[in-house]
């Protein structure tokens, strides 16, 4: 039985985690209140989420990867079998993809209008660039 440990995240909106996650493949499952995850048997764990990736599509000897409101933002609950696809470098996408959605959120709710996004090329290699108009 893999252990599961948590992991603190600057993710406050559940809406827009959800679709930074189905922006890398996931369809994820959310839930008003806190759901146990699964462990790779099928066996209920303790931990609970309100954002599950569920097993079935992570794989075959994984467990549920969650997300768990705690305070103003979301832990990451991963077992630690899971923890070398999950990890750093995934969340780190996971960030990206999070904080590309939240300023289109808050510049559209500012009134700006998205042209779209921009991959450009700096001397500190290749950065992101979100287009807007007023």
């Amino acid at each position: 039985m893999s252990k599961f440990g948590q992991q603190q995240t600057v993710f406050t909106d559940g809406e827009l985690l959800c679709s930074a996650l189905r922006d890398m493949g996931f369809q994820p499952q959310q839930h008003e209140q806190p759901v146990h995850l699964f462990g790779y048997h099928g066996d209920q764990r303790k931990e609970v989420a309100e954002i599950v990736i569920p097993r079935a599509q992570i794989g075959g000897s994984s467990n549920d990867v969650g997300f768990v409101k705690r305070g103003d933002s979301y832990s990451a609950i991963i077992s630690e079998f899971d923890s070398s696809r999950f990890n750093s470098k995934w969340m780190g996408q996971l960030a990206v993809n999070y904080k590309e959605k939240f300023s289109v959120k808050k510049m559209t709710g500012l009134g700006y209008k998205f042209l779209g996004r921009e991959i450009v090329q700096t001397s500190k290699g290749a950065t992101v660039q979100m287009r807007f108009e007023s």
